[in-house]
C-alpha cells in the first residue's frame, strides 16, 4: 500500500516535520487494511491545485510547485514487491 505526499514539497525543516508526521486519516486506513507495507512519497503539486490562501501559504512558506516524486525509490520499491510476489 502506498500514499501520496507533499513532504519533498516543503523547505528542510517543514520537510524532515513532515516526514515523521503521521496523517490521522492514512494511520486508520493502514490499521483496518493491514497492509504488508506502506510507503509515502511525494507526488505532483500545481498551482491549480490549491486555493488562493492555500497557494498563497505554500509560497509563503517557501514550497515548490512541481513533480516531487522520487521515481527511483518508486521503482525500487516496486521491484522489490515484483520479487516478493514471484518467490
Amino acid at each position: 500500500m502506498f500514499s501520496v505526499g507533499m513532504a519533498a514539497a516543503l523547505p528542510g525543516p517543514l520537510r524532515r516535520l513532515a516526514e515523521r508526521m503521521v496523517q490521522p486519516r492514512i494511520a486508520a486506513l493502514v490499521e483496518l487494511v493491514r497492509p504488508r507495507d506502506h510507503r509515502r512519497f511525494s507526488g505532483v503539486i500545481r498551482r491549480e491545485h490549491l486555493d488562493r490562501k492555500g497557494a498563497l501559504l505554500f509560497r509563503l512558506l517557501g514550497c515548490r510547485y512541481g513533480d516531487h516524486g522520487d521515481w527511483a525509490a518508486i521503482d525500487a520499491w516496486a521491484d522489490d514487491i515484483a520479487r516478493q510476489l514471484d518467490a
